[in-house]
């Protein structure tokens, strides 16, 4: 019982360490956002960069479009691994912090290591009790 207490601890841990990686993507995308925006804006734009209407192309502005996807992504995985760092501290919400260790798997090499780890303590019948799961 102790070592389950222990290795969810850890858990709760790494998830604030990933979270804080994605906040670190997060400021990158900004970042990188705000630098792409800012030469696509003050930039001087040829005849062959212009599009019919007068505007600039679709490839002009794909960098900034790439960037607030990211910025976006970003955002909802630091949130997602706040809150299950949160849950796995309170013990609560046990099939949301299975779910988002099973997602976690998709972030190669460091997500896999992590979401199977979660998996495999989440799995444990002294664990699924302290969760209030039967």
């Amino acid at each position: 019982m102790n070592d389950d207490n222990n290795h969810l601890e850890l858990l709760v841990f790494l998830h604030r360490l990933l979270a804080m990686l994605a906040l670190f993507c997060l400021i990158l995308s900004i970042v990188g956002f705000s630098t792409t925006s800012e030469v696509i804006t003050h930039s001087h734009a040829t005849q062959a960069e212009l599009n019919v209407k007068g505007q600039l192309s679709f490839f002009s502005w794909a960098p900034i479009f790439t960037s607030v996807f990211g910025l976006t992504l970003s955002f909802a995985f630091m949130i997602c691994f706040f809150a299950v760092s949160e849950c796995l501290r309170r013990r609560k919400g046990f099939h949301y912090c299975l779910v988002i260790a099973g997602f976690t798997c998709f972030f190669i090499p460091i997500g896999t290591v992590l979401g199977v780890y979660g998996i495999r303590i989440l799995s444990r019948p002294a664990v699924r009790q302290q969760f209030g799961v039967e």
